[in-house]
């Protein structure tokens, strides 16, 4: 580090993060070593570009089988975004209560786009979608 950086300025980016448990403290019940993760970071601690990430397990989840690390550790954050855009803050219903109805979803060819189409389309509906690339 040169001596014009102060280290308390230096900060690990990175947010969303899928590995294996290392270690877990005395009160975690939900996880143990050696168990497969994925999850969101926390903005409170160092980011996730790092070999070893101190999390809180109420916002880890099982990694699925189907996914590559690389895979899971694509989703939580896009997967999050969609679903509160639609669920929270459109009150689509999550069980197909809007089934038949029409959403545009526009930019849909990026993360929170494609993982919105999903969900949208798991809602029973019909998607209309735009991207473009140059």
């Amino acid at each position: 580090m040169g001596p014009d950086v102060e280290e308390e300025s230096l900060r690990v980016i990175g947010y969303d993060a899928a590995g294996l448990v290392e270690a877990v403290g005395p009160d975690a019940t939900l996880f143990k070593p050696g168990d497969a993760v994925y999850y969101a970071g926390d903005i409170t601690r160092p980011g996730t570009n790092s070999e070893f990430h101190l999390v809180e397990e109420r916002i880890i989840g099982t990694k699925p089988h189907a996914l590559s690390f690389p895979e899971a550790a694509a989703l939580p954050l896009t997967t999050i975004t969609a679903y509160e855009a639609f669920f929270d803050r459109l009150g689509i219903d999550r069980d197909g209560a809007n089934a038949g109805e029409t959403i545009l979803i526009i930019g849909a060819g990026g993360g929170v786009g494609s993982i919105g189409i999903q969900l949208a389309k798991t809602a029973g509906l019909t998607v209309i979608a735009t991207a473009s690339r140059p």
